[in-house]
């Protein structure tokens, strides 16, 4: 009799179990995974004070940048009151699948820092918008 009552019960855990996909590495039975998508749009004015066109480029890879990159500096940061140059960009878009949206220009420190930090991951062109 306990046999009977064992049964029905072992059938119910068989079935549970069943249902797991178990993929053996290389056996190619499920997709990768995707990389999130990174599309940004970055305008660079040289001297946006006057009537030259900026640059407008498209990036589709940004190896090393990250969401906090795009981050305004705090307000409470004390920078130093250097100016750097006229300089102004703008970058739009997604990177690894967030939305990012920032400016960059170069009229303190902290700005300066944040558009080096641009430039340094190969988003901003070198050696524009400074003096």
């Amino acid at each position: 009799m306990t046999r009977l009552l064992l049964l029905p019960f072992l059938l119910l855990v068989l079935a549970a179990c069943g249902g797991t996909d178990v993929q053996k590495p290389g056996d190619g039975s499920t997709a990768p995974p995707t990389a999130s998508a990174t599309n940004l749009v970055v305008t660079v004015w040289a001297d946006p004070t006057t009537a030259a066109a900026p640059t407008v480029t498209t990036v589709e890879d940004a190896p090393g940048a990250t969401a906090s990159d795009f981050a305004p500096t705090d307000p409470g940061q004390a920078c130093t009151e250097i100016y750097g140059g006229p300089g102004k960009a703008a970058i739009t878009g997604t990177l690894d699948g967030a939305a990012v949206s920032a400016t960059f220009t170069r009229s303190n420190g902290c700005a300066i820092a944040r558009w080096e930090k641009m430039v340094s991951l190969g988003l901003i062109p070198a050696g524009v918008g400074g003096l």
